[in-house]
């Protein structure tokens, strides 16, 4: 087995130490509009173990998630239209994304474009797998600052503990050649998806917002709903810019709750879905509901 290999099944691993739930939903499907559809596609529903995620911060956790065991997720989005099917990060290289797509419907050839929040593994493996590019004809769109800091020679020097996410980033990017198109943040992607900088997770993190029916798409701000929505300073060990990391998720979440909007997030409990609710006597603590 390579490094991405094994990077990939390290990956699943430290997301998730815990067993899964036995009862397990692949996938729900909410309708937007008449013409729009969004698919939550549930690659690995899992408890995520906060000593690993979170190091050195026990006596933090321990008063939110007592059993040091939060619930999470590796989700990926599809948005579908008579036009287009844009699909949201692309889960792990495991095919669980292309196994579930295969199930409502969609084949690999009918995705149009892969949005990326950011390049780490568990967003990005899903693009290939058994060597292969799994959806051909999709263009792949991420912000142009995530694009070249995973490409830049200098930086695996920099970086050596992350050489195994570079090796993998430029394994994908350069796989797809032509098809990857990097964006500038503000820039309006399709079907109604802006794409805004969410900066500290990884250089260049991105969420998306679909302005019309009100949905942030969050990417990785947040890794431990039932931690870090009480307590947004908290900030995993996979976060680049930790303190930048944690001002962002505060920001955000102070916009999703003034505006009301539906946040979706890859590692918040399946369905992925729902709204930031105020606590009372806490400025900057937050709640989450689920969505149905």
């Amino acid at each position: 087995m390579g490094k991405v290999g094994r990077f990939l099944i390290m990956l699943l691993l430290i997301l998730g130490l815990a067993s899964p739930a036995s009862a397990q939903e692949n996938y729900r499907m909410y309708k937007l509009t008449d013409q729009l559809t969004l698919w939550v596609l549930a690659a690995s529903p899992r408890d995520m173990d906060l000593a690993d995620v979170f190091p050195g911060q026990n006596e933090v956790f321990t008063k939110y998630v007592p059993s040091g065991l939060a619930p999470s997720s590796i989700l990926a989005f599809l948005l579908r239209a008579p036009e287009e099917a844009i699909l949201i990060d692309a889960g792990l290289g495991d095919g669980a994304v292309e196994k579930i797509l295969a199930e409502i419907g969609v084949a690999p050839e009918e995705i149009s474009q892969v949005l990326l929040t950011h390049l780490h593994g568990d967003h990005v493996g899903g693009l290939m797998v058994d060597g292969r590019k799994t959806f051909p004809r999709a263009q792949i769109r991420l912000a142009r600052a995530e694009h070249d800091f995973w490409l830049d020679e200098a930086n695996p020097v920099k970086y050596p503990d992350r050489q195994a996410n570079f090796d993998l980033a430029r394994q994908i990017l350069q796989a797809y050649g032509e098809a990857v198109k990097p964006f500038e943040f503000g820039e309006a992607i399709g079907l109604g998806l802006t794409a805004i900088a969410a900066l500290g997770h990884t250089p260049g993190h991105t969420v998306y917002l679909l302005e019309a029916e009100k949905i942030l798409f969050w990417g990785d701000l947040i890794h431990a709903a039932a931690l870090q929505f009480p307590r947004p300073d908290v900030s995993p060990r996979y976060d680049f810019d930790p303190v930048a990391a944690a001002a962002t998720r505060l920001d955000f979440l102070k916009l999703s709750l003034r505006e009301g909007l539906t946040v979706a997030g890859p590692h918040l409990p399946f369905p992925g879905l729902g709204l930031v609710m105020a606590v009372a006597g806490e400025a900057s603590a937050f709640a989450f509901t689920p969505r149905e």
